[in-house]
């Protein structure tokens, strides 16, 4: 612990030495390199949570509550101004536990490389990668404790035929490994094409309609006992959707989309009835220069590496409010219901809910604390495989982080 403690304070401390007084006058607008802008950063947060390993029962395990050292320094390389816009984004994520040394991670990055040409003409082409390697990622896709390597490529254009009308097709490949105990346990492989086409009807009102589709192929799948069979199969699946999007009033955004898809699968079971219906309804209201009141409904499904999908239902709000002396209050709430589909059949309710606040010090420095409550329910309908012990249950979680961020 004190190894880790000394750690995050010779960061901390290198960051904040390394920011020139001159530097400091410029408002964390970076290094200005010609056409190129060369923006350091660097998060840190110390954390304290009660469930780290996310038991139902965690006074089974030694060390069921724990400290959480994080630091994330982060470069951002930016140039605009003619024809070509490009950005490249590169971090490194450190995390360091007190008294749970296998959840240690020391090897997460990313890099994501995004590049534009002539967006502000009729025809405009763009193009990104983004490569990630995570350990213990989002709880949707929760298989045990896992490393996660995943790379999403897209290529898109922009076909703007009038000033209403903007027209967005593309192509995209997605790959994920997912590694534990030096074994590879699954491989995905997603490729497909989409289009995006937005009319605006009025002057701050928008007609959008969305629809993609592709195929899912597993070169690497767990293994259901005891018919000894992949857990997932290939599939083909699309989605489309569409609605309004825009400003209702000089207060009031709103967002009211639907839909329908399918995820047809070879074995076990397939996305293929009224579970396929999509929905966004989300509104925002800004009552005051300093207050943002954020809610509403999503409903969508994806492919999942330990089952086939997984429908998701979700419901939040957020609440913003800004007061004097760059102060800023924050309230978030989430409550998301997941069914997985066969033959890993369960159904789990995630409520999370997020009080924070942070007090800017500066234009290139801020402090915060943040508090997070989570409460997961999960009613299993049928054996979730070779692994199934550890797969997420019921449990309750509680965190409290201090945080410190530093832009150059």
């Amino acid at each position: 612990m004190g190894r880790a403690i000394r750690a995050f304070a010779f960061f901390a401390v290198a960051v904040a030495a390394s920011v020139p007084a001159s530097g400091r006058a410029e408002a964390g607008d970076g290094v200005h390199v010609g056409e190129w802008v060369f923006r350091p950063s660097i998060e840190s947060d110390i954390a304290y949570q009660t469930n780290v390993l996310l038991l139902d029962r965690p006074s089974l395990a030694p060390h069921p509550d724990d400290w959480i050292f994080r630091l994330v320094p982060q470069l951002v390389l930016e140039r605009s101004g003619g024809r070509a816009r490009v950005r490249l984004t590169a971090l490194y994520d450190w995390r360091q536990y007190a008294y749970n040394p296998k959840l240690d991670a020391h090897d997460n990055f990313g890099i994501s490389l995004s590049t534009a040409f002539d967006e502000d003409r009729d025809l405009a082409v763009l193009a990104e990668d983004n490569f990630r390697i995570q350990s213990r990622p989002n709880e949707l896709d929760l298989y045990g404790q896992y490393h996660r390597d995943a790379n999403s490529a897209r290529l898109s254009t922009i076909y703007r035929p009038g000033t209403a009308l903007e027209v967005r097709p593309g192509a995209f490949w997605d790959y994920d490994r997912f590694t534990g105990n030096n074994l590879t346990f699954a491989e995905r492989h997603i490729g497909g094409v989409s289009v995006d086409a937005r009319w605006a009807f009025l002057s701050r009102t928008v007609f959008a309609l969305y629809g993609e589709g592709g195929r899912v192929h597993y070169s690497q799948s767990p293994v259901l006992a005891p018919a000894n069979q992949r857990i997932n199969s290939e599939s083909v699946w699309w989605r489309a959707e569409g609605g309004l999007v825009g400003q209702v009033s000089p207060k009031v955004n709103i967002a009211l989309k639907g839909g329908y898809g399918q995820a047809l699968y070879q074995r076990n079971e397939s996305l293929n009835d009224s579970r396929g219906m999509t929905a966004t309804a989300r509104a925002e209201w800004g009552p005051r220069h300093n207050i943002a009141v954020t809610g509403g409904y999503e409903r969508s499904f994806q492919d999942v590496f330990f089952t086939n999908f997984d429908v998701i239902d979700r419901v939040f709000a957020k609440y913003r409010h800004g007061l004097r002396d760059q102060v800023t209050l924050e309230m978030a709430g989430i409550g998301e219901w997941q069914q997985y589909s066969r033959p890993y059949a369960r159904h789990d309710f995630v409520l999370r809910l997020d009080p924070s606040a942070k007090k800017a010090l500066a234009s290139w420095a801020d402090l915060g604390l943040a508090y997070r409550y989570e409460r997961r329910f999960s009613k299993a309908f049928a054996a979730a495989g070779p692994s199934s012990a550890d797969a997420p249950s019921s449990y309750t979680s509680h965190t409290v982080m201090f945080t410190a961020n530093l832009k150059f």
